[in-house]
């Protein structure tokens, strides 16, 4: 190759690079946001406020009548003064978001009759012990039990809980199958390790119900009034037969504890 050619070669290059874009350039860091008190969709707010944060997915909470947001994290700043004047909150996905359970706070109360109940829970034969669990708030929880529902890619561990059932009971459960209804949602799944399997259901007002197993053990758990509930531990070789009568206990156990 002579050195006319070469230079010809050279300067196709350096146009070529010119009028392209840098393909290695980095994607920018995105947050995950929980916004709340959104305009409807198909106002011009909604549209402002969206143009503005650079959203790039979004997933509806329904239940909780909330959304996350994926945005640039450099627009955060910019994206809570905007909203800050329609009332609508943003707030950011903590990194523990699919923890549902952590200890209650030590100052926690109870009313006379919730400490009877507790006190009749602890008293059973298969009864080996309460702990007392608070949730996170309900937009974060139905964000943890619907991460990526239906989507066709969804994100690495979208579908796994992970459960605080006692000081030392800690599991991870992946989701099988997850159903929004009016007013509450339906979770199921397995534990990891045991495939033993896991039945929640939950509400926006924070209630939670349902029932774990793991290691022959029934874990129960009960709401006992705003985020706060008592997850019972139960051998399941002490338990009363399943076609004996209900006893007066687990009727009470049937209550709305919020009403106690």
């Amino acid at each position: 190759m002579d050195r006319r050619t070469t230079c010809s070669s050279l300067l196709g290059i350096c146009i070529w690079l010119a009028t392209t874009p840098v393909l290695a350039q980095a994607e920018p860091e995105r947050i995950q946001l929980i916004i709340s008190g959104l305009p409807p969709r198909n106002s011009a707010t909604y549209k402002a406020i969206a143009k503005l944060a650079g959203v790039a997915d979004r997933q509806p909470l329904p239940l909780t009548k909330t959304e996350i947001w994926s945005v640039p994290s450099g627009n955060l700043k910019a994206l809570r003064k905007e909203t800050a004047q329609y009332g609508v909150g943003v707030r950011q996905v903590a990194g523990d978001w699919n923890h549902i359970f952590r200890s209650a706070p030590a100052n926690t109360t109870f009313s006379d009759k919730q400490k009877a109940l507790l006190e009749e829970e602890a008293a059973s034969k298969a009864t080996l012990g309460v702990a007392i669990m608070a949730t996170p708030d309900p937009p974060m929880v139905e964000y943890a039990l619907t991460k990526d529902m239906g989507s066709a890619s969804p994100s690495k561990n979208a579908a796994k809980l992970v459960v605080r059932l006692s000081k030392s009971t800690v599991l991870t459960i992946t989701r099988s199958s997850v159903q929004i209804a009016s007013s509450m949602c339906t979770w199921r799944g397995r534990v990891d390790g045991t495939g033993a399997p896991v039945t929640l259901l939950w509400w926006p007002s924070g209630k939670m119900a349902g029932a774990v197993r793991h290691n022959g053990r029934i874990y129960s758990i009960r709401h006992l009034g705003g985020e706060i509930h008592a997850i019972i531990e139960m051998r399941r070789d002490r338990m009363p037969p399943i076609h004996a009568p209900v006893p007066q206990r687990t009727r009470v156990d049937q209550r709305d504890w919020r009403r106690v």
